[in-house]
């Protein structure tokens, strides 16, 4: 997952999550409020195991829907 960083940090350093649901700069504690989060396309924002805000593409996430099979005795049914 990459990264949302701080440009008041030029980019290097990123969001923590906060209890206040607000996110934190690591680097210059600068605030991040959830409307304020900007991303292109079809980006969402989520956030790491270690509390650091990231973003992902939809475009690059795997379709899991349902294959669906069919046999000769049982006829189509979910894989």
């Amino acid at each position: 997952m990459p990264l949302i960083t701080c440009a008041s940090c030029d980019g290097l350093r990123p969001y923590r999550v906060q209890p206040d649901r607000l996110f934190v700069c690591t680097g210059c504690g600068k605030r991040l409020h959830v409307p304020d989060i900007d991303l292109d396309g079809q980006e969402e924002w989520m956030v790491s195991a270690d509390g650091l805000l990231g973003y992902e593409d939809q475009a690059d996430r795997l379709d899991l829907k349902p294959a669906r099979l069919s046999c000769p005795k049982c006829g189509p049914g979910p894989l």
